[in-house]
This record gives C-alpha cells, sequence and structure tokens, in this order.
C-alpha cells in the first residue's frame, strides 16, 4: 500500500499507528490484511491507539463513563488485538509486529486461559499454527503506558519477556 510506503521508505518511520476501530471495523476482517501485509514487508510497527468501544458496544458501558481510559479503551483495544491472534493473518505475516500499550490491555493475564481455550474448544476460528500466547510473544511487543505500576510489570516481564515491553 502506497500510503506506507512514503513514511517507511523515505521519512524513515519506524511504523504507523491505527485506532483500535473504525467505524466499529478492525485489522482482522480480510480487507484490510494488505494494510498488514504492506506492513510486514516494510518491516514496519503497526501500533495501535486506544479509543472508546465502538457504537455497537458502547452502551453496557456509559452508565459511568466506563467507555474511556478508565475501562473501555483497554477493552477495545484488547478485543482488536485477540481477533489479531486468531485469525490467521499471524500465520501469513510471521515477521509482523504490532504494539499495544497500557501494559498489554489486560492480555498478558489471559494468555494462559487464552491458551486454554483455544486447546481444547476450537468452535468456528480458523486453524492456527501456534498457540495465542505464542503469537503474543513472538508478534506483539506492549508498552507500560499508563501502568506505570511494579507488580504489572514484573508480571509482564515474567510472562512476555523484557524484550517485548517498551517504557513509555
Amino acid at each position: 500500500i502506497r500510503e506506507l510506503e512514503r513514511p517507511i521508505t523515505q521519512l524513515k518511520l519506524n511504523g504507523v499507528m491505527i485506532n483500535s476501530h473504525t467505524n466499529g471495523e478492525y485489522l482482522d476482517e480480510e480487507k484490510y490484511w494488505p494494510i498488514l501485509e504492506a506492513a510486514a514487508g516494510l518491516d514496519a510497527t503497526v501500533y495501535i491507539h486506544p479509543r472508546a468501544p465502538s457504537a455497537a458496544m458502547r452502551a453496557p458501558y456509559r452508565r459511568y463513563q466506563l467507555e474511556h481510559a478508565i475501562w473501555g479503551y483497554a477493552v477495545e483495544v484488547g478485543l482488536h488485538a485477540v481477533k489479531l491472534l486468531m485469525c490467521g493473518v499471524l500465520d501469513k505475516h510471521p515477521n509482523l509486529r504490532i504494539v499495544i500499550g497500557h501494559m498489554g490491555e489486560n492480555i498478558p493475564y489471559s494468555l494462559y486461559r487464552m491458551d486454554w481455550m483455544h486447546g481444547h474448544f476450537n468452535f468456528d476460528r480458523p486453524k492456527l499454527k501456534l498457540t495465542p500466547g505464542e503469537y503474543f510473544r513472538r508478534n506483539f511487543a506492549i508498552t507500560t503506558s499508563g501502568v506505570n505500576w511494579l507488580p504489572a510489570l514484573e508480571f509482564c516481564i515474567k510472562v512476555l519477556g523484557a524484550d517485548n515491553i517498551m517504557w513509555a
């Protein structure tokens, strides 16, 4: 995709930032895979930036304004990332690198359960070569932004390895 080539090749930027959803759609939809293919081909990182949940998800969050940074942002980006873990795009592009913030948007704490559930209950998901946790450790990095809390950092270092954590 031309829109990625100039920033990466000419301006020497390292990647792109994409909202956690656009009109309620996510990068796991195959029509967006060319963006991910281009990023992988250019060795560019995709940062998924938080925003409030999509309109279809927002109603239950509104009562206490939970749709914002207090909870909704993490749920929204977490959903986006988990959809990418499960859709098969990381088998097609094993070098694709994705960054999410806020100490992994709660995903590091759920990897054990995702791996176990994925191994025991496939339902209607693509057959994957790796477990969700293996993809997460291989293809994702997290930042500490907004969660500067030592116990969470220690846990993420133990689960993901220090090389997958960026200080922010």
